[in-house]
Formats: structure tokens, C-alpha cells, sequence
């Protein structure tokens, strides 16, 4: 009797043991992460660690950049004039990536894909058209020493400096909540 009730206690000191080890670790006991190429793992705010990983060292480029008073104060004017623009295009957006996702749950993938490719794709870059002509007299005020650290960010990753992508990925940020601040 006395023998079973410690093996019983030891199984739940190994057992808790296990329990503990695997919260310490981010895991919850029986939940194990699939290693499959591709695959990205969330962390723990639920967003993808290799994307919040790149929006991570874009924020540290840009604060390198040192960027001067006037051009914050131009930055704020720009995320101001892009408000109406991007209020009328969230809601939207955020309708037609609810109805792909009901479509994706459902099994229609494909449709899914469509829907996106057909109506949000192109709502994007009509906003984009609108936004671009706002921007791009920000990005003008880039110094030679901006332009020269953008350039030689985009040269480390084998790339060349794309005013154009520069300028739509800006308009992107600016465009986001908060950053009329």
C-alpha cells in the first residue's frame, strides 16, 4: 500500500516537474510547436516573431536617421492630412479580411485569395495613389547623411535604396494610429 502511494506521489512530482519546465519554456503541457519549413512561430503578443523582427530594425533605422525637429513637425502634418484617407479605408479593409477569413474557415481558400486579390488589392493602392503625392515631399527632405545610412541599410541586405518603396512604406506608417503624435 505504502509502496504504491509513492509511486503515486512521485508520478505527480515528475508530472508537476514537467508542468513547470514547460511553462518556464512558453509551452503549455501537450501543446508542441510543429518545426515544418515556412512555418512562422507567433510570440507572445499572437504576431509573427520573423515579421516583428523586421518592424523591429525598421523602427531602429529610422531612429538612427536623426531626424531633425522640422521634419517631425512635417512628419505630424503628413500623418494628419493621411487620417481622412486611412479612416475611410480601415473599415473597409478590415470587412473584406473578415469575409476572406470566413471564406478561408469554410474550406474555399481559393475564394478567399480572390476576394483579396480582387477588391482589397486594388482599394490598397487607389489609397496609395492618394496618399503618395502627401508623402513624397517628406521623403525630399531627406539629408545626404539620411539617404547615404538608407542606402547603405539596403546595400547590407544586397539591395539598392528605392525612393519609391521608401515612400509607400512612409505613408504606410504614418497612416497608422498614433502617429499624428
Amino acid at each position: 500500500m505504502s509502496k504504491n502511494l509513492a509511486l503515486i506521489a512521485c508520478a505527480i512530482v515528475v508530472a508537476g516537474g514537467i508542468s513547470f519546465a514547460a511553462v518556464q519554456h512558453g509551452q503549455r503541457p501537450g501543446e508542441g510547436r510543429q518545426d515544418r519549413p515556412g512555418r512562422l512561430e507567433r510570440d507572445a503578443g499572437g504576431r509573427h516573431a520573423r515579421l516583428g523582427e523586421r518592424v523591429r530594425r525598421g523602427r531602429e533605422l529610422i531612429r538612427s536617421l536623426g531626424v531633425t525637429e522640422q521634419q517631425k513637425e512635417q512628419e505630424r502634418g503628413v500623418a494628419k492630412a493621411l487620417k481622412p484617407i486611412a479612416d475611410e479605408v480601415r473599415p473597409q479593409a478590415r470587412f473584406l479580411i473578415q469575409q476572406a477569413r470566413e471564406l478561408a474557415r469554410s474550406g474555399d481558400r481559393a475564394a478567399a485569395r480572390e476576394l483579396l486579390r480582387t477588391q482589397l488589392r486594388p482599394m490598397l493602392a487607389q489609397a496609395m495613389e492618394r496618399a503618395r503625392p502627401l508623402v513624397q515631399p517628406l521623403v525630399g527632405t531627406l539629408t545626404p547623411e539620411q539617404r547615404a545610412k538608407l542606402e547603405a541599410a539596403a546595400a547590407a541586405h544586397g539591395r539598392t535604396f528605392d525612393q519609391d518603396r521608401f515612400t509607400r512604406r512612409l505613408a504606410m506608417r504614418l497612416a497608422r494610429r498614433g502617429a499624428q503624435r
